[in-house]
C-alpha cells in the first residue's frame, strides 16, 4: 500500500509544480501584451521574488531538484513582470 502513496503523492506534487510554476504565465502575457502596469502591485513582486529566492535557497540545502526548477521558473516570470513594470509606467 506504500507504493500507491508515493505515487498519489507524486502525481499530487508533480501537478502542483506545474500549475504553480505556469500560474504567472498569463499575467506576464498580458502585461507585455497590454504594456499595462497600472494594477501590478510591486510589494507584492518583492514579496514574491523574496519568496521564490528563499525557496531555491531551501530547495538548494535539501538537495531537491525539484523545489529549485520550480522556483527558477517562478521567479524568471518575477524578473519578467519587474522588466515589465520599469518599462511600461507611467510616470508623471
Amino acid at each position: 500500500m506504500e507504493n500507491n502513496n508515493t505515487l498519489a503523492e507524486n502525481i499530487l506534487g508533480i501537478a502542483g509544480t506545474v500549475l504553480v510554476s505556469i500560474a504567472l504565465f498569463p499575467q506576464v502575457y498580458k502585461v507585455f501584451k497590454t504594456k499595462s502596469v497600472n494594477d501590478l502591485s510591486m510589494k507584492w513582486l518583492i514579496i514574491e521574488c523574496l519568496s521564490s529566492i528563499l525557496w531555491i535557497a531551501y530547495g538548494i540545502l535539501k538537495n531537491d531538484l525539484l523545489i529549485i526548477l520550480t522556483n527558477a521558473v517562478i521567479s524568471f516570470s518575477h524578473i519578467l513582470l519587474t522588466v515589465a513594470r520599469y518599462m511600461y509606467r507611467k510616470t508623471g
